[in-house]
């Protein structure tokens, strides 16, 4: 009778972060990167921010190499652009080039749902993965602190006499929060007595939307039209009626378009992408 040692299982994306044994990002610019302490905003030992006053100065430097990771399909074991670029990072360094990554930073609304985290998997992650994920430099709970201080002054400004005549069935600022929760997509406000101010519907829409030099450059062209991730409108329950005709915006309409293709391979047919996206759209219109 033979006897097979089972083999050990992988460790899981978490163990292997816990696992890490991390250098302080202060030493890690100075050593790596030739950056000094003092251009550095720590967060805590391990992140920090670049100065954008150092990150000018190095404008009259000759231009380095960009390697662009974009449009992959990941793998059922969540291989995909994320751990790609990670890895890719690794082995350039590895063979003693100087080179840095760029990530996004992730949102809790694809990490809690289909999507899940944005700081890759296995042995091609950054650390500390937990913070990343969930908060990191609280950037997003700024924006959207930000966003729902306004839209408090809105409907405080209706409820102290509404001097500038503000039309409550039109208000178009809505309330943001960083989460997947469909449940605050339409919802009333206001109510329970005058002390809360004029009952009015409202909504909350997701905080990570499209990054912000998007956002600057092609802002959304109609003040109605909602804007969710791609991969909410991919893998969760489309937020406009299957059978209401809906056009699809992006920056340049190539992720519209891709997410139009499969919205009608899942059965919503009356889906159509803006050609050229804002971008595009803008171009048509002013020149």
């Amino acid at each position: 009778m033979t006897t097979t040692t089972p083999k050990a299982s992988f460790p899981s994306n978490i163990d292997i972060a816990q696992q890490a044994k991390m250098r302080p990002i202060v030493q890690i610019a100075r050593d790596r990167l030739g950056i000094p302490e003092e251009q550095l905003e720590p967060y805590g030992r391990f992140k920090a921010k670049v100065s954008l006053d150092y990150v000018r100065q190095l404008d009259n430097r000759p231009n380095g190499k960009l390697v662009l990771v974009t449009a992959i399909s990941p793998t059922p074991a969540g291989e995909g652009k994320t751990t790609t670029t990670v890895g890719l990072g690794d082995a350039l360094n590895h063979i003693g080039k100087k080179a840095i990554i760029c990530l996004r930073e992730p949102a809790l609304g694809p990490v809690f749902g289909m999507k899940g985290g944005a700081a890759g998997g296995g042995y091609s992650q950054v650390v500390p993965m937990e913070d990343i994920n969930l908060h990191f430099t609280g950037d997003f709970s700024a924006i959207a602190l930000a966003n729902n201080l306004l839209a408090a002054l809105i409907d405080n400004h209706i409820h102290q006499g509404n001097q500038l005549g503000f039309d409550i069935r039109r208000i178009a600022w809505r309330r943001v929060v960083d989460c997947n929760d469909r449940a605050l997509r339409d919802i009333v406000i206001g109510l329970g007595g005058t002390a809360n101010g004029y009952p009015r519907e409202d909504g909350f829409d997701i905080v990570d939307i499209r990054e912000p030099h998007e956002l600057r450059e092609t802002p959304t062209p109609s003040a109605h039209a909602r804007s969710l991730p791609m991969a909410e409108l991919l893998h969760g329950q489309p937020p406009f009626k299957p059978t209401r005709k809906t056009v699809l915006v992006c920056a340049t309409g190539r992720r519209s378009l891709a997410a139009t293709q499969e919205l009608r391979e899942n059965g919503i047919t009356d889906v159509y992408s803006l050609r050229g996206g804002v971008k595009g759209l803008q171009a048509r219109l002013f020149t």
